[in-house]
């Protein structure tokens, strides 16, 4: 608050200037003075109106906003044994799933337990283990 009355006081000062100065560069001086002392002050009005509003807003938390655990999150499923999915598969609730170029569907997380028991696997279910040991280069594959 004392930062913009101190402006409140320098812009008159910046126009007092403009109209005494002399020489044109005197007076185009003033005027980039006045015109950043402006900028300045309706900056500083600007954050008031800004932190004002802030204060008056309610406070809220985000803490307790979901209860429970949020089940409509996507499972992708492959079809039973391992087998590509290729048409649409007709969900327990009736609804249609198309198959994505990997031959999964897409379904939502309550009608898991019915799919699986018409034989469907999650798709990520398994953790692949990787190899982790280095390969011989390729220009020594072929030495014995």
């Amino acid at each position: 608050m004392i930062f913009s009355q101190k402006l409140q006081h320098e812009l008159p000062c910046r126009f007092e200037k403009i109209e005494t100065a002399r020489t044109p560069l005197q007076k185009h001086l003033a005027r980039q003075e006045g015109l950043s002392v402006r900028a300045d002050l309706e900056k500083q009005i600007s954050d008031d109106a800004a932190l004002a509003a802030f204060k008056a807003a309610q406070p809220q938390s985000s803490f307790g906003v979901w209860k429970g655990l949020v089940h409509d999150r996507p499972v992708f499923m492959t079809g039973p044994a391992g087998t590509k999915i290729t048409g649409p598969i007709t969900l327990p609730d009736g609804s249609k799933a198309e198959p994505n170029p990997q031959g999964q569907i897409v379904v939502p997380m309550p009608l898991v337990p019915a799919m699986i028991a018409r034989g469907f696997v999650r798709a990520n279910s398994e953790i692949t283990h990787l190899d982790t040991a280095t390969p011989d280069p390729a220009h020594l594959q072929h030495v014995l």
